[in-house]
């Protein structure tokens, strides 16, 4: 599916908004003290929606995103959330024809091991200020904040991609 210039603007508003909120109000939010990943929330729900290859280009996007933010080598973010979008769209088929809350428990999954892609990848290239705090209570955080957001950033992402709800797949 080619993208159309409406979709790509309508994505880079959806990716700005995103930043903007996680570091104003997200940053904020930090239960446990760990904070939760608007962008990473909404790649997985672009991934769910429309399949691999497009998951891996706006995984790619968010990426570039997320790298502005962080305090890590530049690319670490971009490829972790390439392969999560790529696994989230590769879960597309049968998570879509579900309910809503199998949905989040799916995007909570994709989330969780997308963290935990860029986790091992910091461990692999030396970021030990990366696995200097705990692991499980991060995957925790991201995996209840991802199954939270799923349900309105779906809605923001199916605006983005001007996809219009099926009345034949179950919302709840």
């Amino acid at each position: 599916m080619m993208a159309s210039a409406g979709t790509v603007s309508r994505y880079v508003v959806i990716f700005v908004g995103a930043l903007v909120l996680q570091v104003s109000v997200a940053a904020h939010l930090t239960p446990f003290g760990y904070v939760a990943d608007l962008i990473l929330v909404v790649v997985v729900m672009s991934g769910l929606l429309v399949g691999p290859e497009e998951g891996a280009v706006i995984g790619f996007g968010g990426g570039l995103m997320s790298d502005l933010i962080v305090e890590t080598p530049f690319g670490m973010w971009v490829f972790a959330l390439t392969l999560t979008g790529f696994a989230a769209g590769a879960m597309s088929g049968s998570v879509v024809e579900g309910g809503r809350c199998f949905r989040g428990l799916a995007a909570a999954f994709v989330a969780i091991t997308g963290v935990g892609v860029f986790i091992v990848l910091a461990g692999l290239i030396g970021q030990t200020h990366v696995l200097s705090r705990p692991v499980v209570p991060i995957l925790a955080v991201i995996g209840v904040s991802t199954f939270v957001l799923s349900a309105p950033v779906e809605r923001i992402v199916r605006w983005g991609l001007l996809m219009r709800p099926n009345p034949n797949v179950a919302t709840v």
